[in-house]
């Protein structure tokens, strides 16, 4: 007599959606793709750091950030308050898509939406376990605007 097969074996995958360009703005036009340099894209995941440990990573964000208010409320009611995002590493970088467009401060500009891998650690005092320290890996989208000539 045959046995039912073990369910602990089956495996559920998740679902991870390649990042695709996106519509372009208004007036602005496709360019062919030049990489953006690693370490500009260190700098810009160190700010974003920097501001999320300054409590005000809401200004990193962007004004099209579909899920702004969703975010407010979880660093509200879930980080600690003494929480420290610590940039370990930039694992890997793509750029999805550039554009060339004109801005009201800058003149004219390449726009390049960057998708960063980025290994994390948050660190904080907790008053039952003591210090914590959480490793993680996050994907960020990151715009990069660079003045042109």
């Amino acid at each position: 007599m045959l046995g039912i097969a073990a369910a602990h074996a089956q495996e559920w995958r998740s679902i991870r959606p390649i990042a695709t360009a996106g519509p372009l703005p208004a007036g602005a036009k496709r360019v062919e793709t030049k990489p953006i340099p690693v370490p500009a894209i260190r700098q810009a995941a160190e700010q974003f750091a920097a501001a999320w440990n300054q409590s005000s990573g809401d200004d990193t964000l962007s004004a099209n950030f579909y899920d702004a208010s969703r975010h407010r409320d979880a660093m509200v009611t879930g980080v600690p308050r003494d929480a420290k995002l610590v940039l370990e590493s930039v694992r890997g970088v793509q750029t999805l898509q550039q554009f060339e467009t004109i801005d009201a401060v800058h003149g004219r500009v390449r726009v390049s939406t960057v998708s960063a891998t980025l290994s994390t650690r948050l660190q904080f005092n907790d008053p039952g376990q003591g210090f914590v320290s959480v490793p993680g890996v996050n994907e960020v989208l990151l715009e990069v605007m660079e003045p042109l000539q």
